[in-house]
């Protein structure tokens, strides 16, 4: 967490090579989600050649952090809030409790370094998330082209874990 201009922010620094590549993908990612229930930029800089992302801070606590039995009205919202970002073509690539803030009765989903283009090969991806328990099997191996189902499998895995075993 940072200030800027007496506003609370997120603040990400990037300089080059793939960390630089991932904060331009959010950056573009959120410019283009603009309006939906994604994080607003509050600031872009360059400084030499040092990228500066400056997002609203979300408050509130990860879904990791809340009680599970809230977590199936949670993951339905976020489910359905997700509808409007695939239809702009995204998805968010990299779903799993720590990405998600929750307060109150509102789950909005941040980290959007991954978000990846409905519609490309997977195995032309430059990069991708890999988060064992949540990810997608397709999006880990290489295979297929993304498509929406890769957040609902996120989903659907945060989802199992609300289920009591037998």
């Amino acid at each position: 967490m940072a200030y800027w201009n007496g506003q609370r922010v997120v603040e990400k620094r990037a300089k080059s090579g793939l960390s630089r590549q991932l904060l331009e993908n959010e950056l573009q990612s959120m410019q283009r989600l603009s309006g939906l229930n994604v994080p607003r930029i509050v600031n872009v800089e360059l400084l030499e050649d040092v990228l500066i992302v400056r997002r609203e801070l979300i408050l509130g606590s990860p879904l990791s952090q809340v009680s599970l039995d809230l977590w199936p009205g949670l993951l339905k919202q976020l489910a359905d809030t997700l509808t409007a970002v695939h239809a702009k073509g995204l998805i968010h690539g990299d779903l799993k409790p720590a990405n998600l803030i929750v307060n109150g009765s509102t789950i909005t989903p941040v980290d959007w370094e991954h978000a990846l283009e409905i519609g490309q090969p997977v195995a032309d991806l430059p990069f991708r998330a890999v988060s064992i328990g949540t990810s997608d099997p397709r999006l880990i191996w290489g295979k297929g082209t993304v498509s929406e189902a890769f957040d609902l499998y996120s989903i659907a895995r945060m989802s199992d874990t609300t289920t009591p075993a037998c």
